[in-house]
């Protein structure tokens, strides 16, 4: 799986001096965004192999669909720190994009980031006391093979933390540019 868009320097691309290595969280999020990936291109297959069944067949695995929701579940918290860093989130520059350049790297990097920071860390407490809640019941799923619920949603605190690691990431430079009295970075 090729990256299209590569990590800055900043936030653990390739480093100065030449030894093009990368920072630990660069490649942890790599390692994500592949995982991510090799789930999305699964669960499409075992969904194609399940319609073909369905209509060849009349026979169908019903487990495919709930799984499947879970593998969607999987991917986005597997890929959300890493697309992050590659900036490849939804970005709204309709406002943004004609503010002067310091004034945007105040609203945009930093403000939006202090905002980030605040929401990832709501997720982050709601997916740990979700899934605690869910260890202590043993909760499982409502269908023909239980699953533990709890496995599941445990993807969630970890890959928000990835996330928030992420955020903070790439909120220190923009910090250290605003003390420098430079603009956003484009």
């Amino acid at each position: 799986m090729s990256n299209e868009i590569p990590l800055p320097a900043e936030v653990g691309g390739p480093v100065a001096a030449g030894t093009g290595e990368r920072g630990l969280l660069a490649r942890i999020t790599d390692i994500g965004l592949h995982v991510g990936a090799w789930i999305l291109v699964f669960t499409m297959l075992v969904i194609v192999v399940n319609a073909g069944m369905r209509y060849l067949f009349s026979a169908s695995m019903h487990v495919v669909i709930e799984l499947s929701g879970f593998a969607f579940l999987y991917m986005t918290f597997f890929a959300a720190a890493g697309t992050f860093l590659r900036g490849g989130h939804v970005v709204v520059e309709l406002v943004t994009g004609v503010l002067p350049p310091r004034i945007r790297l105040i609203v945009r990097d930093i403000l939006m980031s202090v905002a980030g920071i605040f929401f990832v860390l709501l997720l982050t407490w709601a997916g740990t006391v979700g899934t605690w809640r869910l260890i202590e019941a043993g909760t499982t799923t409502i269908s023909t093979m239980p699953v533990p619920l709890w496995p599941v949603l445990i993807i969630m605190p970890i890959g928000s933390l990835f996330l928030l690691m992420a955020i903070i990431a790439k909120l220190r430079p923009s910090i250290g540019r605003l003390l420098r009295g430079e603009g956003a970075a484009e």
